[in-house]
Order: structure tokens, then sequence, then C-alpha cells
């Protein structure tokens, strides 16, 4: 009874409690929104690169180290099936290690490169008047409307001065591509990362950002 009486005298002060709760904040849409996804992305693609570049040269250092294990030591080399074990674990140690060293460069030095990419999204993503996505973590699609102006521009520039350079193509119609691209050049973006296209299904300036190679 006295459990009851009490349960429904803080009824009130925990219904209080639920209705001024925070409410989670909603998942960011990586298509949409600043987030990492690059970093992962590149991560994970570099770490691949680099455990494949190295698999050759891991099995034959694997080898060497199966055989001289193999050969050298343990108590009995007449035992095949203790040559064998000891052949095969230091066979695998050597090459799996030699494996997970390199992805593991590999994953970090692309996680620092896609972090950048990250970056340049939520630079364009602050700028007013721009419509950016992200429809697969290695592109940025940015749309400028039909007549960007020269603060736009600057502000734009400002992603990708003294970065690495990007594939940045730039569509348009009529020539207006061009126009933009010179622009941008003026103000210190690369031109040898940038291309010009004509494009008439488009009412105004579309900026496609991408890994060069």
């Amino acid at each position: 009874m006295t459990r009851t009486i009490l349960s429904l005298a803080f009824a009130p002060f925990l219904l209080v409690a639920c209705a001024t709760a925070p409410k989670p904040l909603p998942e960011p849409d990586p298509v949409k929104d600043p987030t990492i996804i690059g970093s992962i992305d590149e991560g994970a693609r570099q770490a691949s690169i680099e455990a494949a570049a190295v698999s050759k040269s891991a099995r034959r250092a694997g080898r060497v180290a199966g055989v001289l294990a193999a050969v050298l030591t343990g108590p009995d080399h007449k035992d095949w099936c203790d040559v064998v074990a000891r052949y095969t674990i230091a066979h695998d140690l050597v090459e799996g290690a030699m494996t997970a060293a390199a992805a593991s460069r590999g994953m970090r030095d692309g996680a620092k490169r896609g972090l950048v990419l990250d970056q340049q999204f939520a630079e364009l993503h602050d700028i007013e008047g721009i419509d950016v996505f992200r429809p697969e973590p290695s592109l940025i699609v940015a749309r400028l409307g039909a007549a960007p102006s020269q603060k736009m521009l600057a502000a734009v520039a400002l992603v990708f001065i003294n970065r690495e350079e990007r594939a940045i193509d730039i569509e348009a119609p009529g020539d207006s591509a061009e126009s933009i691209r010179a622009q941008l050049i003026d103000l210190g973006v690369p031109a040898s990362s940038m291309a010009a296209f004509r494009n008439e299904g488009f009412d105004g300036v579309v900026l496609r950002v991408s890994y060069r190679d």
C-alpha cells in the first residue's frame, strides 16, 4: 500500500522529467551532412591496396621463415608432423604480420587523406547559397546557382587552395563553365585540377569534386 502511494506521489515528477528530457539528435545523413565517411572509406581502400601490394613479398618471407623454422628448430627433425607444424606456424605468423603492418599503414594514410575531403565537404556545406551533397564517399557535388557571386567563388577557392589537388569538373550551360574556371584560377585554384564542360541541361553551375587518382 505504501509503495503504491509513493508511486502515485512521484508520478507527476516522472511525467515532467520525461517531457523535459532532451530528444535524441537525428543521425547525420552522409549524403547531405558533414561526416567522416571519406576518412573511413579512403582508409579502407588504402589498407586493401597496401595489403595487396605487400602480399607477394609477405608470402615469400613467410615461406623462408617456415623453412628455417622447420629445419633449424624443434627437438626432432625426423618427425614430419612436427616439421610441418613448425613450418606452418612460422609461415603464417610472418606473412600475417607483414600484411597486417601494411594494411595498418594504408589505413592510417588513407584516413588522413579522406579526412581532408571530409573537411572540404563541410566547408562547402557552410557556404551560403551552395547546395552540396555526396552521392558516394569519394565524390562531392556542389550546385552554385545560375550566377555565383565573386564572394561565393572566393569562398569556394579557399576550400581548395594549398591542399592536395582534386579533380574538379565544372558543368554549366553556354560558356559559364569556362568563365567560372577562369575566375577560380585567378583566385588561386590550380588550373591543372579543373576541367570545364558545357551542359545545356543545367540551369546553374555544378562542381563535381573527387580524388585525382
